[in-house]
C-alpha cells in the first residue's frame, strides 16, 4: 500500500501495479532473480494461512484508510465522477 499521489512506486492508480512491481511477482512465484526481491515482498499463501492473511489485510487496509483521509476522498470523488458518466 502507498499513498495515492503523482509519484507512486508500486501502483499506476488506485488498483493497478506497476510493470516493476509485475516483475516482482513474477520473479517470486517462479523463483527468478530472487536477488531483486525484498525479502519482505510477498506471502506463500496455504489452506492454513489463508484465512490470517485475509484477516491482516482487511486489517491493514482499515489502518491505511484511517490514517489517509485525503487519499480515500480523491478515490471516493473519482468514484463519483465515474459513475455519472
Amino acid at each position: 500500500m502507498e499513498i495515492i499521489d503523482e509519484q507512486m512506486i508500486h501502483y499506476i492508480d488506485s488498483s493497478h501495479y506497476s510493470q516493476d512491481t509485475g516483475n516482482l511477482v513474477l520473479n517470486r512465484i517462479l523463483n527468478y532473480e530472487l536477488e531483486k526481491v525484498p525479502q519482505d515482498f510477498g506471502v506463500l499463501i496455504t489452506s492454513e494461512n489463508i484465512e490470517s492473511h485475509l484477516i491482516n489485510n482487511r486489517l491493514k487496509k482499515e489502518q491505511w484508510r484511517n490514517n489517509r483521509d485525503r487519499e480515500v476522498k480523491l478515490v471516493e470523488q473519482v468514484k463519483v465522477k465515474l459513475e455519472s458518466k
